[in-house]
């Protein structure tokens, strides 16, 4: 069975109910054999089945520790929701509001996914997602292998990067993680080259109060 976590509630413009944040723990049963857990169902909750088909793609990413990938999204008729989870090592899932129109906007919020728990991350469309996975003492090296399900295709052209830094800050005041840690963050010049976040969120609200346009819908 899927448990809600209720205490996300917060984090859902209020306007639409599939565009809520849900923490989401499954049911794993585990023996001498290993592990069993059920990662998604259709009809399972009401909440992210609410389209028919709603995966389109499913992602799998092998990150060591230290990296981080994000901050990510794709825009207009591409824009993504995911559900994300952790198949090794323990990370950090940080998702950031981009809706201009939501009372948390430009609020950013990390959260641990499991790989033991097994927990999952439902992030709808208009959030900014990033991952990052912390090191360990006595590091055995192992990767991190988190797989995303996507409500929509990878489209190149709609992508969104912003520039992760700002998210090193909130791992810094949320996760308190050694200084040492935070100065060797790994990211891909890609997402370095990305939008400063402050001026990213200014001009998408710019946008939407002079044109009435949402960064996120088509």
């Amino acid at each position: 069975m899927l448990k809600i976590i209720n205490e996300d509630f917060f984090w859902h413009d209020e306007s639409d109910e599939k565009s809520r944040v849900f923490h989401v723990v499954p049911d794993v049963y585990a023996d001498g054999r290993g592990k069993f857990t059920e990662i998604w169902k259709r009809g399972a909750d009401k909440h992210w089945s609410f389209r028919k088909n709603w995966v389109r793609q499913i992602n799998t990413s092998f990150s060591i520790p230290g990296v981080i990938r994000g901050c990510h999204a794709q825009s207009g008729k591409y824009c993504q929701a995911k559900m994300v989870y952790a198949m090794e090592r323990d990370i950090f899932d940080i998702i950031t509001d981009a809706r201009p129109q939501s009372k948390t906007f430009g609020m950013t919020k990390t959260f641990t996914l499991s790989a033991t728990a097994m927990n999952k991350l439902f992030v709808p469309r208009g959030f900014l997602h990033a991952v990052y996975i912390p090191k360990k003492e006595n590091e055995d090296g192992s990767q991190a292998i988190l797989t995303y399900m996507c409500d929509n295709v990878f489209n190149k052209d709609s992508e969104v990067k912003v520039n992760p830094t700002y998210v090193t800050k909130m791992l810094d005041v949320e996760r308190n993680l050694p200084k040492n840690e935070l100065e060797e963050i790994v990211a891909a010049k890609q997402d370095l080259d990305g939008k400063k976040m402050e001026d990213f969120l200014s001009a998408i609200y710019f946008n939407y109060k002079e044109n009435k346009v949402n960064w996120y819908e088509a």
